[in-house]
């Protein structure tokens, strides 16, 4: 986070039934070590409760040492955008067959992501529509039942309510409520950063 406070803004979205981003939870914290993300990750474990997540993550030593420790090992993915940013980084500071190389092995990630597109999100592609008419089938029939009317009912039908917290702060008679006050502030070392550094993917 930029500004005087410094900090870092962690925070955890999820997917809804319209392929839109839904959020979870967020917190300010003071840096991104593992101490913060295991706490965080500790209070996100309390409002999913026993529930199936999958988490998908960069590859941050602080987070991939505190996501196991609270959600155990199984069903966690890493970001794509971080992956071929990654990989582009690698083939650039290598020089893989120049340019061309590059393109064609972020045209490869690229591939195996849409081959998988239809098991990640639930509707069948261009290609696999065609197959499903050619031989007869309906389309629908072969779309994840979470975006049919039923499953949309159930998860849309009834009420949501915020989540009470045991730190939350409480007007009671007769009892002075205490005003937070900003953290203190430490300087970063060396010169500070006036550009942000901008994703290679980011439109220009």
């Amino acid at each position: 986070m930029s500004g005087p406070y410094g900090g870092a803004l962690f925070s955890t979205t999820a997917y809804d039934a319209n392929d839109s981003m839904f959020p979870l939870a967020f917190g300010v914290m003071s840096l991104e070590n593992y101490e913060d993300w295991l706490w965080f990750l500790e209070k996100l474990k309390i409002v999913v409760g026993n529930k199936e997540v999958i988490i998908i993550l960069d590859k941050h030593l602080a987070f991939l040492h505190s996501v196991p420790e609270v959600f155990g090992l199984e069903n966690h993915a890493y970001c794509y955008c971080h992956l071929k940013e990654n990989f582009s980084s690698f083939l650039s500071k290598h020089n893989t067959r120049g340019n061309k190389g590059k393109e064609n092995g972020l045209q490869f990630l690229d591939n195996i992501v849409y081959a998988r597109g239809w098991k990640m999100l639930g509707i069948p592609c261009e290609h696999v529509e065609a197959v499903i008419i050619s031989i007869g089938q309906n389309v629908i029939d072969f779309v994840d039942d979470c975006y049919k009317y039923p499953m949309q009912e159930l998860i849309y039908g009834g009420s949501f309510f915020g989540i009470e917290t045991h730190d939350m702060v409480r007007s009671i008679i007769g009892e002075v409520l205490l005003s937070l006050k900003p953290p203190h502030i430490k300087c970063p070392p060396g010169r500070p950063r006036k550009k942000c550094i901008e994703s290679q993917f980011q439109d220009k």
